[in-house]
């Protein structure tokens, strides 16, 4: 998955997060909010085939503001 991910037009970074439990978190930052409603649809393809791995189907939040604190 992480090819599919690297394709995707405008985005900057891409994070996972993951409980001994199975629950998790994704995030993207992508260069601007167009960019990242430009790869909706690849994003929703990519979940797609990780559906037999989720329990429930993502919920997408946006965000406005991306502050770097570290590096």
């Amino acid at each position: 998955m992480r090819g599919q991910f690297k394709s995707l037009a405008g985005v900057v970074d891409i994070y996972s997060a993951w409980r001994d439990d199975g629950s998790g978190v994704a995030m993207a930052i992508y260069e601007s909010q167009d960019a990242a409603q430009a790869n909706s649809d690849k994003i929703q393809a990519i979940w797609g085939e990780l559906g037999r791995f989720l329990t429930a189907a993502p919920k997408p939040e946006t965000y406005d503001n991306v502050t770097h604190l570290t590096g």
